[in-house]
């Protein structure tokens, strides 16, 4: 019989996306074989769903990517002799390690495999090795039991505890997943209910729950269910659309195997584009370059509609990030950019990449500066309110006279993000075309930077450097309320002080109120610029 599946929400596209790489192993050749992808639904028999419970479970332990990491490291470890060659010790601590779960010590257990100890290791070096090869043994000749515990673990800090995910469920899990799931849509077997789904015009599956692949994601929970659905958990919901929200975690690309973060890339154009440009968000993470995941996408997902010359360029397209390990809603990042914001983006490309390893810490919270710049940039946000607040926890971190903040950057990436927000405004805010004198204004908002520099220098040279966070927070306290009279009262004071010359520059700050941002925050970063790694702000780029 076949079924039809059209887009829906984003998780729910999350799953059809998921649900097409299941059923084809992820090999895009593979697809037409199973499913059938037309504008706004994809079509499939439920006849071709034979199979789908270990294709399910073989996708979900490739992206925990536990075992897999286990097998190469092992594999590496005896093949590679430089690593036989190092502290032994430091190596047993790593296996250590990577063993500590509970199925793997059942298994050693199990073959009365005890791991050795650093005086077996003194006695004899080569049991590293060997214990090794028998663990490789146990993982080869057990991959079912590793498939299925690893599955389990996964996806119930996705989905909960529904069906094969339940604690109690402490083996055949997959078999437990194939009566629960394929079999009865291959069959047809599903008990109905009264109901209708609520995603499509099929009729609800009888006995579906809140925890059927949703659950917090959407803001679902049993306490709201029992309001929406007269006091009852159940979710009206029918066995086709259940399977494909149980796809979604493999429609959402796993940046950091199995832990928290999850992303997806969510429109509702068509089937077809919303596979290949999550697809293409694959592609840019197997690159290995996690640390600017989102510009390396936004850049080339733009620079892929340069070539086409359709009027409709933009789509209701969002990047969807996921915390698993917080019940809160995602994070969605609306990606209808203008064709001007988006050739802003691709020719200040270094300026935004320049931040991918930039981040601070509030407390226990730890955020990443190019993650939070992006979401101001996609939502139209940027503001040097943002750079205010970087400056001060770059301070408090600096002084080190409290615990709760701790800045992982330094001037440069200050004065990257202050040249984005002044080229944002004066480029795109401006109606996007850039200023004649651009270059002119680049350069004279660095040799701003650089005079920054020299005064905390001759602070230094003078023994006053002690002075430098009071100076700073009295041109933020004028920048703040962008109050020009008392930042330039501040500085005159303290070029008369020290006999030095106000530079010239300033005097355009007065005319222009951008510039004096520009110019005022460019020479707080100078000021703070007092290590050998914030040099590289010395270029007139």
């Amino acid at each position: 019989m076949l079924e039809r599946v059209y887009l829906g929400d984003w998780l729910y596209n999350a799953g059809i996306v998921g649900f097409i790489k299941i059923i084809s192993h992820g090999n895009e050749d593979q697809i037409s074989q199973y499913v059938t992808i037309e504008d706004n639904y994809i079509e499939f028999d439920r006849e071709k769903l034979k199979g789908f419970s270990e294709k399910f479970f073989k996708k979900a332990l490739e992206q925990f990517g536990r075992y897999d990491s286990l097998i190469k490291d092992f594999n590496d470890y005896l093949n590679n002799d430089e690593a036989n060659n190092t502290n032994k010790e430091k190596q047993l601590e790593n296996i250590k390690r990577k063993l500590n779960f509970s199925l793997m010590k059942v298994k050693l257990k199990d073959r009365n495999i005890p791991l050795p100890d650093k005086k077996n290791l003194s006695n004899n070096p080569e049991i590293l090795s060997e214990t090794i090869v028998k663990v490789l043994e146990i993982l080869n000749s057990d991959y079912k039991d590793f498939l299925e515990s690893d599955t389990q673990i996964y996806l119930r800090n996705i989905y909960g505890q529904k069906s094969f995910l339940n604690p109690s469920c402490n083996k055949d899990r997959m078999k437990k997943f194939k009566e629960d799931f394929e079999d009865k849509i291959t069959n047809e077997k599903n008990k109905k209910a009264k109901h209708q789904c609520i995603i499509c015009d099929r009729i609800a599956k009888a006995d579906t729950y809140a925890d059927t692949g949703i659950g917090s994601f959407i803001g679902l929970n049993y306490d709201s269910l029992n309001q929406l659905w007269n006091f009852t958990s159940k979710l009206p919901l029918c066995d086709i659309c259940e399977l494909i929200y149980f796809c979604s975690f493999a429609g959402f690309l796993d940046t950091s195997r199995g832990k928290d973060i999850l992303y997806f890339i969510n429109h509702d154009s068509s089937v077809d584009d919303l596979k290949k440009d999550n697809y293409l968000l694959q592609k840019i993470l197997d690159k290995n370059n996690r640390n600017n995941l989102l510009l390396e996408y936004f850049t080339e997902y733009y620079l892929k509609l340069q070539d086409q010359k359709s009027k409709n360029i933009n789509k209701n397209i969002s990047f969807i990030e996921l915390n698993i390990s917080n019940e809160i809603m995602p994070k969605v990042f609306s990606l209808q950019l203008s064709r001007e914001k988006s050739n802003f983006l691709k020719d200040h490309y270094d300026l935004f990449n320049h931040l991918s390893k930039a981040s601070y810490k509030t407390k226990d919270t730890s955020k990443y500066l190019l993650k939070e710049i992006i979401g101001q940039y996609l939502m139209d946000l940027l503001s040097y309110n943002y750079i205010y607040w970087l400056i001060k926890v770059y301070i408090y971190s600096k002084e080190g006279k409290t615990n709760y903040y701790h800045a992982y950057f330094n001037s440069f990436h200050l004065q990257n993000y202050l040249m984005i927000i002044t080229l944002y405004n004066k480029i795109i805010r401006t109606g996007g075309k850039p200023m004649e004198d651009m270059d002119k204004f680049k350069k004279s908002v660095w040799f701003i930077h650089n005079k920054g520099k020299e005064l905390t220098k001759k602070l230094k040279e003078q023994d006053a450097d002690n002075k430098v966070s009071s100076i700073v927070f009295k041109l933020l306290s004028a920048l703040r309320v962008g109050d020009k009279n008392k930042f330039m009262e501040v500085i005159a004071r303290i070029y008369m002080t020290y006999k030095l010359d106000i530079p010239t520059t300033f005097v355009d700050g007065f005319i222009h109120t951008e510039n004096f941002y520009a110019y005022g925050y460019s020479f707080v970063n100078g000021l703070l610029a007092t290590d050998q790694k914030d040099n590289k702000g010395d270029h007139n780029e």
